[in-house]
């Protein structure tokens, strides 16, 4: 209940009238063929009513490239960069992407920089979960039974967020969109100077071994000045304390 009336009050607040969706897989031409993506609960019209025009969209995770493809729609003139480290993964976002303009990276965002270990995950032999750099706790088996994650770890690509940043040239964020079990704290740990307007994340606790639990992570988004807009369970929404009239 207090979930409930806090996100209500909220959107109240900042003036998000746009319901919030469920996450679902939804169909869209892909290059000439009909592919199926899936896309979070975040809502494209939130930016615009938060009074963000986005120039650069950060999709971290971004596994069939469906939040990176319907934000680049929204926004024909923004720079969206979707970024995905597993390899296999990393294929079908770049078809899915195909022609749509979004820059499509493969790197584990992370805290240096240089290979980093990885854990691929797959349902009925098939790359259909998620990778990490974690490996999955008992409690995730135990929520998850279906998803086998690899025992041994295959190396990828890591780079922190601001040398990834520097990289690409982007010296400031709109929103960071990040679905990347349970790196959320390293990524907020790497961004350095760069300070996202918004940022929108899974937002799960004792799921990845070796993670930062959910108290330790609301406490690093207070110390690095963001505040909470809405509570949706296993996502969260974080506006920029300047922006929020912090």
């Amino acid at each position: 209940m207090f979930r409930t009336l806090r996100n209500r009050r909220a959107r109240q607040t900042y003036g998000l009238t746009k319901p919030i969706a469920r996450e679902v897989t939804y169909t869209v031409d892909a290059g000439g063929r009909s592919a199926e993506m899936v896309r979070s609960r975040f809502m494209a019209d939130w930016l615009g009513q938060l009074g963000i025009a986005p120039r650069v969209i950060l999709d971290l995770g971004s596994y069939d490239g469906g939040d990176s493809h319907r934000l680049a729609r929204a926004y024909p003139e923004c720079r969206v960069i979707a970024v995905e480290a597993d390899p296999t993964r990393l294929e079908i976002v770049r078809a899915n992407l195909a022609g749509t303009g979004v820059e499509v990276v493969n790197a584990a965002v992370c805290e240096t920089n240089g290979p980093v270990p990885w854990f691929a995950a797959r349902i009925d032999g098939a790359v259909h979960a998620q990778g990490s750099v974690f490996r999955h706790s008992d409690q995730y088996r135990k929520s998850y039974p279906f998803v086998q994650q690899e025992a041994e770890a295959t190396e990828v690509p890591g780079r922190r967020f601001d040398s990834l940043m520097a990289e690409l040239g982007v010296g400031a964020v709109d929103l960071l969109h990040m679905d990347i079990e349970g790196a959320e704290g390293i990524v907020l740990r790497s961004m350095g100077e760069v300070r996202p307007a918004l940022i929108y994340m899974e937002w799960r606790d004792k799921f990845f071994e070796g993670a930062e639990s959910a108290e330790e992570r609301a406490a690093l988004m207070d110390r690095l000045g963001y505040a909470l807009l809405l509570d949706l369970r296993e996502d969260r929404l974080y506006l920029r304390g300047d922006l929020a009239g912090g």
